[in-house]
């Protein structure tokens, strides 16, 4: 949750709060209305743009990586 606090990034989920109960940790982040990844590609794939879309979003994908790392941050889960 720390080093969340102070990331700010356009492609990247913004923190905004923890909570801690002796239970459970519970990470509350912004809010991204829309549909799933998957849902939303494959609006696209008879779409004659589809490998531009894909490219577009790909490049925001590692622009949000490359932030990332350059604030020594590995993310151990990306899908």
């Amino acid at each position: 949750a720390n080093l969340l606090k102070d990331l700010r990034h356009p492609n990247i989920i913004r923190y905004i709060d923890i909570i801690a109960t002796p239970k459970d940790v519970t990470l509350i982040m912004e809010f991204i209305a829309g549909e799933t990844f998957h849902n939303y590609i494959q609006r696209f794939v008879q779409c004659r743009d589809y490998w531009k879309i894909c490219k577009t979003i790909l490049l925001d994908v590692a622009a949000g990586m490359v932030y990332l790392h350059e604030h020594r941050i590995v993310h151990a889960d990306l899908k």
